[in-house]
């Protein structure tokens, strides 16, 4: 059969066969070697051959617990005196947030994001107007609540706002501390 007088799909495809048949053949014998197995036998003779030598465990020495005498004295982790001793006493012995009571309004917010706004007068009476962040404005009379810290108001004058904070004072206690909010001024502890 005469390739060049072929169509030229079949020509392309019967040179594709005749070049992936000689590719094989030349695949098949580059894997057959003959010394192969004179490899495979000198491996074998290299593994079963020792390598090192690999000297014995020195012997451990024995253990022996040694006494602890100062177990009566104090440990290094415990402090010289409790953190309640260290800490002022609180103002009023009881104080503490009551937890029957229902919250303000105002007691969503910290002291420092809320504004005073000014105050009104009503039957001889003082009441402050106190703005949110939203912008609204909540009126406010003595002994009512606000901020996060339980803050009860004491006193509304003009331009100042007295309020007493229950803080926790790291013992388990609460301590009363005094803030106050002022018109025109930043909100500072």
């Amino acid at each position: 059969m005469n390739i060049v007088k072929l169509a030229p799909k079949r020509r392309v495809a019967m040179l594709r066969t005749l070049c992936f048949a000689l590719s094989t053949a030349l695949l098949v014998t580059g894997c057959a070697r003959p010394d192969i197995e004179g490899l495979d036998t000198q491996l074998d003779a290299l593994r079963d051959r020792p390598q090192g030598h690999v000297d014995a465990l020195p012997e451990q020495p024995s253990y022996q617990a040694a006494a602890y005498s100062h177990a009566d004295l104090r440990g290094p982790f415990t402090p010289w005196a409790s953190v309640s001793d260290m800490l002022p006493a609180t103002e009023e012995a009881g104080a503490k947030p009551d937890a029957q009571r229902s919250k303000d309004p105002l007691e969503a917010y910290a002291l420092d994001a809320l504004r005073f706004a000014g105050t009104l007068f009503s039957n001889g009476r003082a009441v402050a107007l106190i703005q949110t962040p939203d912008g609204s404005v909540q009126r406010l009379h003595v002994g009512q609540h606000l901020g996060e810290h339980a803050g009860r108001v004491v006193a509304i004058e003009n331009n100042r706002l007295a309020i007493v904070e229950l803080v926790a004072d790291g013992s388990g206690g609460w301590q009363e501390q005094p803030r106050e909010l002022t018109m025109g001024e930043a909100n500072a502890p």
